[in-house]
């Protein structure tokens, strides 16, 4: 996540207390949902998911999410 993401997601979150947390996908598409956040990653010829999602929420450091396949 750059530098301009991360100060994007503190911005947002901060002016939208309602949203728990921000997802970003390595397009650099921003969703407040992480289902369709999921959904957005490219998956390769066997079906597996590439890439992860990057979680910023309410009060926290944005940090990777490692649980994105399921």
């Amino acid at each position: 996540m750059t530098k301009e993401q991360k100060e994007y997601a503190a911005k947002f979150l901060k002016n939208n207390p309602e949203t728990k947390a921000l997802f970003l996908n390595p397009k650099g598409e921003w969703f407040t949902d992480e289902n369709y956040a999921k959904n957005s990653l490219e998956k390769d010829k066997d079906g597996k998911v590439k890439g992860k999602i990057e979680t910023v929420k309410q009060g926290q450091a944005a940090t990777e999410d490692d649980n994105n396949q399921k």
